[in-house]
């Protein structure tokens, strides 16, 4: 599988051979719907999840492999709940969404509560999670996609729970040059 493979807004996603396995959940819930990811990216996210939990950050996958009828729903209710226009900046027009390799994830957290319960969220910028993720991620082959600084480069809003596999060597060279996968490609395929 190339996990290079550039996804967005001028690049479908093209028909993949996909090795999905199923995600076991750090905290299962009763209703939670299945979540697939391609079998080494789930990998590779069980090395970051162990990582985290020494430090006692909880990680959790709340989105993975995302069908083209799933992707065709979530824009439609987009489309009906703000406009085509802020639509097309929130998620991606389905076959273009990195969703559909199994190779994109959108990661929430958990914390205890006072009352000793676990309450689950997605990462935010100012959770201290979200700076391990930024540390470490690219050690273990993950890109956060959509940086705040790169919203104009990557055409997609903000999404600091988002985070793409890409490999160790692509994740680390992005890491290092602060590059998106658009740069990436701009520099060294155009």
């Amino acid at each position: 599988m190339n996990y290079e493979i550039l996804i967005n807004r001028q690049n479908r996603c093209p028909t993949l051979s996909q090795d999905l396995v199923e995600v076991t959940p750090l905290f299962p819930k009763k209703r939670r719907k299945k979540i697939y990811l391609e079998k080494k990216v789930y990998q590779a996210f069980q090395k970051i999840q162990k990582e985290g939990l020494k430090y006692g950050y909880y990680f959790d996958i709340v989105e993975g492999y995302r069908s083209v009828k799933d992707q065709r729903k979530i824009f439609t209710q987009m489309i009906d709940r703000y406009s085509l226009e802020d639509a097309i900046c929130m998620t991606a027009v389905p076959n273009f969404s990195e969703h559909h390799s199994g190779l994109a994830i959108d990661i929430e957290y958990c914390r205890r509560t006072k009352k000793g319960a676990y309450r689950k969220r997605k990462i935010r910028e100012t959770d201290p999670e979200y700076s391990f993720l930024l540390q470490h991620m690219h050690q273990y082959g993950f890109i956060l996609r959509y940086p705040k600084e790169k919203q104009l480069i990557t055409q997609y809003r903000y999404e600091p729970w988002h985070f793409r596999y890409v490999g160790k060597k692509l994740a680390n060279i992005l890491y290092q040059e602060k590059l998106t996968l658009e740069e990436y490609y701009q520099k060294n395929y155009d």
